[in-house]
């Protein structure tokens, strides 16, 4: 199977690019892969694209000698709002959801949130961004969701777009919806 890789900069047939070092280190030693090697490459506009390694550097040189059209997208478009949770729990919620087609994730923060990770610190934010790349990477994706800033419940209502809304409870007691799609 040929690696996939995350570059979030425009990307043409026929143009080679360098690596940076933290990409020319993972190409390297993780992989282990040398010159004339493959690997896909995607920036998240959708299409991937395969290259072939032409130098290993430094700087690492990969060309770009196809372009794949195909979509490997879902056609729906689905936000997941999830409760912040512990956060072995969130990162793997993140990956889970990324694997299964979402769009966009909105971490929740509610009354009995575990974490609650402060205003004006993105820590949280750019780790779970991270883990959603590596599963974009991984999964085959050409996108990589968006995820969103914790918000609370009244700035979520203001955030969803229009369309049907589903809330999951886990103490639902009956198989009939409590709630209609509009009240949310």
């Amino acid at each position: 199977m040929i690696p996939r890789l995350y570059l979030p900069t425009p990307l043409a047939l026929g143009t080679t690019l360098d690596l940076d070092r933290p990409m020319q280190r993972y190409v390297a030693r993780v992989l282990r892969l040398r010159a004339g090697d493959a690997v896909i490459l995607f920036n998240g506009e959708g299409g991937s694209f395969r290259a072939e390694i032409r130098r290993m550097g430094p700087p690492l040189q990969v060309e770009i000698v196809h372009h794949d059209t195909t979509c490997r997208e879902s056609p729906l478009t689905i936000t997941l709002v999830q409760g912040v949770t512990k956060q072995s729990a969130m990162e793997i919620i993140v990956q889970k959801g990324v694997e299964l087609g979402v769009n966009t994730i909105q971490p929740l923060v509610v009354q009995r949130s575990v974490s609650r990770p402060r205003k004006g610190r993105d820590g949280p934010l750019k780790r779970w961004q991270r883990i959603a790349v590596e599963a974009a990477e991984q999964c085959g994706r050409d996108r990589v969701p968006n995820i969103a800033p914790p918000c609370g419940w009244e700035e979520l209502a203001q955030r969803l777009p229009a369309g049907p809304r589903l809330l999951f409870w886990e103490e639902q007691t009956d198989a009939r919806p409590s709630l209609s799609a509009e009240s949310i």
